[in-house]
């Protein structure tokens, strides 16, 4: 497990709560997203020794819809 990342189970009932209770009193649509695999390929990038990930990014341009398909929506 990542640090920083780690889930804590007790709090899980909790959090759902609180969120739906939020999304009973909004007018919009809230969606929550998994960005763990951007999140990833971004760390892997760091590892891999890419300093300038503007300038990465701008000389693979493929790189950005990769990433944006690892986005999961976990809940509308």
């Amino acid at each position: 497990m990542k640090e920083g990342r780690e889930e804590n189970p007790a709090a899980l009932p909790e959090s759902e709560g609180q969120f739906r209770n939020l999304s009973d009193d909004v007018a919009i649509s809230i969606w929550n997203e998994d960005l763990s695999g951007v999140y990833d390929a971004l760390e892997q990038l760091r590892i891999d020794g890419v300093t300038n990930l503007r300038q990465y990014l701008t000389d693979y341009p493929q790189t950005v819809w990769d990433m944006l398909a690892m986005v999961r929506v976990v809940h509308v």
